[in-house]
């Protein structure tokens, strides 16, 4: 197992370089990427310092003795070509869990930004990632509020963590800008959940997406079933 750790000056630069990856035909069994705004909490959680970019990928590659050493130095070739500067390489559990800590700590380290998190989990095309980021960037400073974004690149998933004062005011602001990412979600081809489901705070906005037909009829044979048991 290798267990790759890069910055990047740019979002684009990230996403082109996983994409030479993919061209390639190296397809990491996970490949995870945060923001500037996660690296900063991830930073504060962990009283560590990264240099000052744009975006991190952690990549987890998988291999077998010798050969996982020549596999790995041709993704570092794929990589430095597309901008990437090297972080840390884990050969090793312990190493790799190491660097794991840095994106598992988020929903922890997300606090520092405020003290109210509404988290999102939208899924775009792979394609369309580094845009819909850009783009949840841009709605939170319109708003005045602070967002933080990482997720899986492979299946497009990125969680878009608004977080927020407890005043009612800021909580107006972030039903504003959560209305707004689900409309770009939508725009880019995409979907509004992709692992955390649709429960009573999303179902608001679930028709931008489905008709009622679409999710109601689905869930009657469940209704009918609850209720039996409920009587």
């Amino acid at each position: 197992m290798g267990n790759p750790c890069w910055l990047f000056p740019s979002l684009s630069e990230a996403f082109q370089a996983v994409w030479s990856l993919f061209s390639e035909g190296i397809m990491p069994s996970s490949l995870e990427f945060m923001d500037r705004f996660s690296l900063k909490c991830a930073e504060k959680f962990l009283q560590a310092e990264f240099p000052s970019s744009e975006a991190l990928l952690i990549l987890e590659l998988e291999g077998i003795g010798i050969g996982l050493g020549e596999f790995l130095k041709r993704v570092k070739e794929i990589l430095l070509r597309s901008g990437a500067r090297e972080v840390e390489e884990a050969l090793s559990f312990e190493e790799s869990q190491r660097i794991w800590r840095i994106r598992r700590c988020l929903s922890q380290a997300a606090y520092a930004l405020g003290p109210v998190k509404v988290n999102e989990d939208i899924v775009v095309p792979r394609s369309k990632i580094a845009e819909a980021v850009r783009g949840a960037h841009k709605i939170a400073e319109k708003y005045g509020i602070n967002v933080l974004c990482f997720g899986h690149i492979g299946d497009g998933n990125i969680h878009v963590n608004f977080m927020i004062g407890p005043s009612e005011e800021e909580r107006a602001k972030v039903h504003k800008a959560v209305e707004e990412l689900f409309d770009l979600t939508l725009s880019l081809g995409g979907t509004l959940s992709g692992e955390h489901g649709v429960g009573i705070t999303k179902l608001p906005y679930i028709e931008k997406e489905l008709s009622k037909k679409e999710y109601l009829t689905p869930l009657k044979p469940f209704s009918l079933i609850y209720i039996c048991k409920s009587l």
